[in-house]
């Protein structure tokens, strides 16, 4: 019961239906999804989004100024889905070891929760974006129109994924989903600066959109939850379906095939060098086992 309140929890919050079942899907990955799970997730999160637009109005999370994706944003994607998922996989692995084995406990949070906070308002007078969960700065990302913005989008990046895993670490429990938007937001606006003085009239708001979807998919190992969340609460066009897909497909790819997260016992078992390990080690198996073999031959 608890389980489906946080479904009607989030399309309260995002106002979007899918925000629900993408959690079920996310969370519920490695057990039995049931229809009635999904149902049930998905229907309370409608009726909740309803409710809370009934009162708050149907407006975006991320206000995108370019909504209508072009064809020119592919090569960008080719390169950045990739990048994307290297990014999230360690960012995934540093919020586990901050959450986890790192966490502080008992005397250590009482010294390490209040250095952290009081780090995060020292940041917070020169960069006001840090603060919360990462929406401002994903939205600065977003609206960003000048590349002297470049160095503050970097270190924005840079001091966002370090206070978040501090927090973490210093005892504070807390979700990692919208920091991962706010940090693969700067990272895709600083590319994406990049990329439209090679192709002028690329839409740099369009570039950080996808570099927050797919380092949101890569490091919550959840593409289809990324992607439906993602053009729910930025209300985008259909067009931007193929690039922010096209984005995920790449991050998830590279994530499970190129990096150590799928070596972790909570992550995607759908391919990747955990499964790939498996193969080797009974491989080596059978030619330990086949001299024996030959011998009682």
């Amino acid at each position: 019961s608890c389980f489906f309140f946080f479904q009607a929890e989030d399309g309260i919050r995002d106002r979007s239906p899918s925000r629900g079942l993408g959690d079920v899907y996310k969370r519920q990955l490695h057990k039995n999804v049931s229809k009635r799970s999904v149902a049930v997730s998905l229907t309370m999160s409608t009726i909740a989004m309803w409710v809370g637009m009934s009162v708050h109005g149907f407006h975006p999370y991320y206000f995108v100024p370019d909504k209508h994706f072009t064809l020119g944003m592919i090569p960008f994607v080719i390169v950045v889905g990739p990048l994307m998922g290297v990014a999230g996989a360690y960012f995934r692995k540093a919020f586990q070891w901050a959450g986890g084995k790192a966490k502080a406990k008992q005397v250590q949070v009482l010294w390490q929760l209040p250095l952290a906070a009081a780090v995060t308002g020292v940041v917070a007078i020169f960069f006001p974006q840090i603060m919360g969960n990462g929406r401002g700065l994903a939205e600065f990302a977003i609206n960003s129109t000048s590349t002297k913005v470049i160095g503050v989008l970097l270190i924005g990046m840079l001091l966002k994924a370090a206070i978040t895993v501090f927090t973490l670490k210093a005892g504070a429990y807390g979700g990692t989903l919208a920091p991962s938007i706010g940090i693969g937001g700067s990272f895709g606006a600083i590319l994406g600066f990049g990329y439209i003085m090679m192709v002028p009239g690329a839409s740099v708001a369009q570039a950080a959109v996808i570099g927050a979807t797919a380092l949101l998919a890569a490091s919550q190992q959840a593409p289809l939850m990324a992607l439906f969340m993602m053009f729910e609460v930025s209300h985008l066009d259909y067009t931007a379906l193929m690039p922010m897909g096209l984005a995920v497909s790449l991050a998830i790819l590279c994530l499970l095939y190129t990096s150590d997260a799928a070596d972790e016992e909570d992550s995607v078992d759908f391919g990747g060098r955990r499964i790939n390990k498996q193969k080797k080690k009974k491989r080596k198996q059978l030619q330990q086992l086949s001299p024996q073999d030959n011998t009682k031959t």
